[in-house]
């Protein structure tokens, strides 16, 4: 049996599209790989065909509600397409729009799932966790709280160590040309290392919206490791406060095959 090719399938209504996609950017900031129809489905294709064809290669299906519902989705098209990822094995994620506090009548028979709700906007990490959570059935590891801190305290700089987990980005994550994303601030090679996770995926996107030219992902990582790793190869760092705001750049660098 071949092996899916891609990590979630995004069933959305078109005008619902917008939300879908920020939230495709950052399942792949997640390195994560989603099916998206207008990436994936070729002009003059029919849309139920090229569903059809999609659902033996994907893991798993997120289906999105807005406020006007789901569209060119029909209620016995959205229950053939379910009972089809069921018989497959196909995990099955109602996911609530901003705006959607509760399944709609029509809809209740997606109510045997658990669902996942954006409150108010897209980029909101706990919904996004959850989303991580039933695409890779792996609770997302920065869920991890820093040096044993309550929830929303971030440490300071010096309490940083050894045990501290920070983020950076990671550009061709999985591969043999994998690296980490750097700056060049004169002359130098510089890391840039997010005390929160929001600012990386932030950062993120304006390098998306640049153009870079890599698919950048937020990882987690050991301080420590990364300040090795830039001892070891004479960079310099930077650790970005959260809540602080910082500039793409105009020029970057690269490390391939990086191994902290």
């Amino acid at each position: 049996m071949n092996q899916p090719l891609f990590d979630v399938f995004l069933a959305h209504n078109s005008l619902d599209k917008p939300l879908v996609k920020e939230i495709a950017k950052l399942l792949k900031l997640r390195g994560l790989k989603p099916w998206l129809d207008e990436e994936q489905i070729p002009p003059g294709r029919s849309f139920q065909d090229e569903i059809q064809q999609a659902i033996p290669i994907v893991k798993t299906a997120a289906v999105f509600i807005g406020y006007q519902g789901l569209g060119r989705w029909q209620n016995w098209e959205l229950k053939v397409f379910i009972s089809q990822c069921v018989e497959n094995k196909i995990p099955v994620i109602p996911v609530l729009l901003p705006g959607v506090s509760n399944l709609p009548e029509n809809l209740v028979f997606l109510k045997e799932f658990r669902w996942i709700n954006f409150l108010t906007q897209t980029n909101e990490e706990e919904a996004l966790d959850l989303l991580e959570w039933g695409i890779t059935g792996q609770k997302p590891q920065r869920n991890l709280q820093l040096n044993n801190k309550k929830p929303g305290q971030v440490p300071t700089e010096k309490s940083i160590s050894i045990n501290t987990f920070l983020y950076v980005l990671i550009y061709n994550n999985g591969t043999q040309n994998e690296g980490i994303h750097t700056i060049t601030f004169q002359g130098r090679n510089k890391i840039l290392i997010f005390e929160s996770c929001e600012n990386a995926y932030r950062f993120a996107l304006k390098l998306i919206n640049q153009k870079f030219p890599f698919q950048p992902t937020v990882e987690v990582i050991n301080f420590d490791d990364i300040v090795k790793f830039c001892i070891k190869n004479d960079y310099d760092y930077e650790v970005i406060k959260a809540g602080s705001s910082i500039g793409p750049p105009t020029a970057h660098a690269s490390t391939l095959n990086w191994q902290p």
